[in-house]
């Protein structure tokens, strides 16, 4: 808590009213009051209880309202929850029975007041784990004060904006939602360096805090340069109301240099710590949890357990003995420590505490204890796997449902992606745990109900934040929400696209902009709370979680289609097949390090070159690996469906060679057709979505004029867009005409894109990645993923023929985070991309072959897959997998356009030929 904040009503009205204390005893217990409240509680409650009823009786609101106050903030330094509730009542009901006389004590005043009650408010659910509710209370504050008068607006009042800052982050930081909590740090350290920049003070408490969130990411080296610029101001100046501050700064400085491995470091700060605190201190059980981990690094078991048994005692302690998710979070640790030690029974039982502290009827469901008992529950999944017995395992499936359950209504409370993400990586362990006890199940008595009960941990893994956006397209169209609250979110969307656009590329951001950023933002999050609360049928319809089963897939597939999906996890590869009557389910030979084989696979085949024995080899161990143990699932099938997982999107599965012959080799590619998709779910949102409208927009810039050095001029891609629109009708913009603006103007009215351009990755910054149009002077002619999401499409299919539009950051149950994928945003049911650069008479070729294929009413998978037999039967010199196996067709396969049946041609000409011969015998007849 900032002493700037706890102290304002008191400096204000103590020395701008004139009001004089009643008696020498009111007087004389508020000249003592002061003195005890970060050292003495007890006393302080003892001066404020002969206060309170004196200046309530006689209306001294300077005198009560202080000294509640006061009451709060010792409360809250010492962790008295059950005085801190009860104090914010008082201060509530005194509120409501002198609410008229408060008020004529004028605004300014009466502001102080109503400012430092919500304060209180919100610190006392903050530390009881209510967030939506301390939440509630903080940005009531900031209203509060926002609507003061800037002429009546004083540093006491920028310290407490700074404050509700610092808190609604502090939040964020504890549930996760690590982007969120930047976003206000950043803003609050703005803020001060802006409206308070002599106060190094509330500077060096944001550093403090914004380093923690960049430990909590992993990102040590960054958490240690903000937190010891916090450190170095604390120590400074040490006082007994600094030691939470110093010890907090330390305590993370452990935490750093251990995961760094440096514990001498990590000892010293731990010293500076036990320095700063007593074992009455709140910050007394995070002293014992950082002394237990330097131990236990240091192999010193027996100090770590004890260290560790006394953090749980004394946070006992400081939360009376009520359920928390800081004693929870105590247990897990001591549950790891007993599991490392390879005492599995104690461990279960301290995790089972663990989760008694977050999860019961009588629990709050907050997102701080629902994270905590997602967390609890992965690990006892994990230790109840060392049981290598039926019971255990069975007890590992309920453990992983209640954690995906929880998972469940987590998800809905995460509005950033990359939060969400992590939370999902997070918890990544507990589908693997459990499709692994699903099969050691499944291998006892070949229950197939296992290997649904895998099939859908499979899925509630894969590609969630994709088909969350998919959900949410949806919602939008189907949600009932008025159309101008529909306008104000697109309109919201839009421009903050477009601001962080220009904050990402210009050499400096401007504060203008990144105040601008924080408000959007902030008021589209408020926007977005207000939909989902106030209309059921969007919520329900945005955050479904119901995921397909075999059954359904099975239905979706074509008869001649087989299906594979695949998990990768950290110890094991799995994989589960579905369309012979049979379903399969396999842990593939992971013995060799598969990691490198497929890194190494990648680089050659996307490196141009002829066939060797090094590539054939190399593929077709990976075939025999991934593919020969479970082919007789798919060997009567021509077509395979793939969901692909982790590493395994780096490989187009039709370049891996099946067989080689005395003067052949016989890729897959030949063998079947292949289409690809990143869950099953997502498969069935995704087919027979579109009405068939086979209509082509083609765009093929030729950047011949091009001041971008990075932009190589394209010579083969005119040709490529004529080929096309040679097999479908539509409309082509070649070189000059291929820009941004013409490609934005209607590409709604066609079913079927291509874009025969350039594409840049942004890694870093996925939502950066772009496609380039011709450039025009003084318009803009990139494509970012960005603003795709406010682009609406009505497209069957989107071929991206242009350089690794297919690949990008590769994020473990999402796939790659690539420019194609942006795509699906905007509402498009399939996309072609390629997985590396692709030489420009190559693709232009094979794209010519793939339409040709398509307006034949080819499948997607099918008409792609002929291409690339017909290329290599027309290129025997181009028969390396680099010139045609990059480009992958994933989504929906279906046709883009309704098959010829052959049947029905013989058929009618039969009629007509018929006819015709009925008529000439008629004829002749008539003649004789």
């Amino acid at each position: 808590m900032k002493k700037t904040i706890i102290t304002r009503i008191g400096l204000i009205l103590f020395f701008t009213t004139s009001i004089q204390a009643q008696n020498d005893t009111l007087e004389y217990h508020y000249s003592q009051l002061h003195q005890y409240v970060y050292t003495d509680q007890d006393s302080t409650y003892y001066h404020a209880d002969k206060i309170i009823p004196v200046a309530s009786r006689h209306k001294a609101y300077d005198y009560l309202f202080y000294t509640l106050t006061m009451v709060n903030y010792s409360a809250g330094y010492f962790h008295n929850l059950s005085k801190l509730r009860e104090s914010t009542h008082l201060a509530d009901s005194l509120f409501t029975t002198h609410h008229t006389g408060l008020q004529n004590l004028g605004l300014r005043d009466y502001t102080d007041i109503t400012v430092q009650k919500q304060f209180d408010k919100g610190l006392y659910y903050y530390l009881v784990g209510h967030y939506k509710k301390a939440r509630s209370s903080f940005n009531s504050m900031l209203e509060t004060l926002s609507s003061l008068p800037d002429s009546f607006q004083t540093a006491n009042d920028y310290a407490s904006i700074s404050s509700a800052y610092n808190y609604l982050a502090k939040m964020y930081t504890n549930e996760g939602k690590y982007e969120l909590a930047k976003l206000y740090y950043k803003k609050d350290l703005q803020f001060l360096k802006e409206k308070l920049p002599i106060q190094q003070e509330n500077i060096s408490h944001v550093y403090r805090l914004l380093g923690e969130v960049y430990m909590k990411e992993g990102q040590y080296q960054e958490a240690n340069r903000y937190i010891l610029a916090s450190l170095n101001h604390d120590l400074k100046d040490f006082t007994t109301e600094e030691s939470n501050s110093i010890a907090a700064g330390t305590g993370y400085m452990v935490e750093n240099y251990l995961a760094l491995s440096k514990v001498d470091s990590a000892k010293h700060y731990l010293s500076i710590m036990r320095r700063a605190l007593t074992d009455n201190s709140s910050y007394a059980p995070n002293y014992y949890l950082n002394k237990a981990a330097v131990l236990d690094k240091e192999k010193e078991k027996k100090g770590a357990l004890t260290a560790y048994l006394k953090a749980l005692e004394l946070a006992k302690a400081k939360w009376n003995n009520s359920p928390h998710s800081n004693i929870a979070q105590i247990h897990d640790k001591i549950a790891s420590f007993y599991q490392r030690e390879g005492q599995t029974t104690l461990a279960l039982e301290e995790y089972n505490k663990g989760i008694a502290q977050v999860y019961g009827n009588s629990i709050e469901r907050s997102t701080l204890n629902l994270i905590t008992l997602v967390n609890l529950l992965k690990n006892k999944a994990n230790a109840l796997s060392t049981f290598q017995t039926t019971e255990a395992r069975n007890n590992i499936l309920q453990t992983v449902d209640l954690g995906i359950r929880t998972l469940d209504s987590l998800k809905p409370t995460f509005e950033n992606h990359g939060d969400k993400y992590q939370l999902i990586e997070n918890a990544y362990q507990l589908f693997e745990t459990g499709i692994a006890a699903s099969f050691a199940l499944y291998q006892l008595d070949n229950d197939p109900g296992y290997i649904d009960k895998a099939f859908y941990y499979l899925e509630k893994s894969k590609s969630i934040l994709l088909m969350e956006a998919l959900l949410s397209a949806k919602a939008t169209r189907f949600g009932s929400v008025p159309q101008s609250l529909l306008e104000e979110e697109s309109s919201l969307r839009k421009e903050i696209s477009l601001l962080e656009k220009q904050q990402h590329t210009a050499k400096k951001t401007s504060n203008k902009i990144k105040k601008r950023l924080f408000l959007l933002k902030d008021e589209y999050h408020k926007l977005m709370a207000t939909i989902e609360k106030n209309h059921p049928e969007y919520y329900n319809l945005k955050y479904n979680t119901k995921v397909v089963n075999l059954n359904e897939i099975k239905t979706l597939l074509d008869s001649d289609q087989a299906f594979i999906s695949y998990f990768y996890g950290s110890e094991n590869l799995y994989a589960i097949t579905a369309g012979n009557k049979k379903n399969g389910f396999y842990r593939l030979d992971t013995s060799k390090n598969l990691n490198e084989q497929i890194t190494t696979y990648y680089h050659t085949l996307s490196t141009p070159g002829i066939l060797n024995s090094k590539l054939i080899t190399a593929s077709a161990e990976l075939y025999a690996q991934l593919l020969e143990p479970m082919q007789n699932d798919f060997s009567a099938k021509e077509r395979l469906l793939i969901v692909a997982d982790g590493a395994l999107n780096y490989i187009p599965f039709e370049s891996m060679v099946v067989s080689k012959e005395t003067d052949k080799i016989n890729f897959l590619a030949e063998k079947k057709s292949i289409g690809y998709v990143n869950s099953a779910t997502l498969y069935k949102e995704l087919s027979g979505k579109k009405e068939q409208n086979h209509s082509v927009l083609a765009f093929a810039p030729s950047f011949m004029g091009s001041k971008n050095d990075k932009l190589q001029s394209l010579k083969s891609n005119k040709d490529e867009v004529a080929a096309i629109l040679g097999h479908f009708k539509g409309n082509g913009f070649i070189d000059s005409e291929a820009t941004l603006a013409n490609f934005v103007k209607e590409p709604n009215l066609f079913g079927i894109l291509h874009l025969a351009t350039h594409a840049t990755v942004n890694d870093t910054l996925p939502e950066l990645s772009y496609l380039s149009f011709e450039p025009v002077e003084g318009q803009e002619s990139t494509l970012h993923v960005s603003d795709l999401y406010n682009l609406k499409l009505n497209a069957n299919l989107v071929t991206l023929s242009a350089c690794e539009t297919g690949i990008g950051n590769l994020m473990r149950s999402e796939g790659f985070i690539s420019l194609s994928r942006g795509f699906y945003y905007s509402g498009a049911s399939s996309i072609a991309g390629t997985l590396w650069k692709i030489s420009d008479e190559s693709a232009a070729e094979l794209m010519d072959y793939f339409y040709k294929n398509l307006a034949e009413g080819k499948t997607k998978d099918a008409a792609l897959a002929q291409a690339k037999r017909d290329f290599i039967v027309y290129n025997p010199l181009k028969a390396h997998p680099y010139f045609w196996a990059g480009f992958i067709v994933n989504g929906d396969v279906s046709p883009v356009t309704a098959q010829k049946n052959n049947i029905v041609w013989w058929v009618l000409c039969f009629l007509i030929l018929g006819g015709v011969v009925f008529f000439v015998l008629k004829r002749r007849k008539s003649q004789v």
